[in-house]
């Protein structure tokens, strides 16, 4: 909360801030990139993982195959354990940051 990350209304919720400053602070490279099928596989590629802010949580991308992505949403065990189709996943999406060790 010192660091201004904790969301205005302190419900809990974590500013954007932290997922970029928060990133760069532990010396991690994050990128904030456009909402693009293509550009989001040729990061997950390399493999850098996917931070999306959802609305109101955020989950992560770690990898794909020919028709499904697979997600760790920290908020859903059940949404976690399954895959996702790029057409259920992009209607979700507002932000994404790439992280890469640096």
């Amino acid at each position: 909360m010192n660091n201004g990350y904790c969301s205005s209304d302190c419900d809990g919720g974590s500013e954007a801030a932290l997922i970029s400053d928060g990133g760069f602070n532990l010396g991690i490279d994050v990128t904030e990139i456009t909402i693009d099928e293509d550009r989001i596989k040729r990061n997950l590629d390399c493999p850098n993982p996917i931070i999306c802010d959802v609305g109101d949580h955020y989950i992560i991308l770690l990898s794909y195959d020919e028709e499904n992505f697979t997600v760790i949403d920290p908020t859903s065990e059940t949404d976690t354990n399954r895959t996702w189709t790029w057409t259920e996943l992009q209607g979700r999406l507002r932000r994404l940051w790439v992280y890469r060790i640096m």
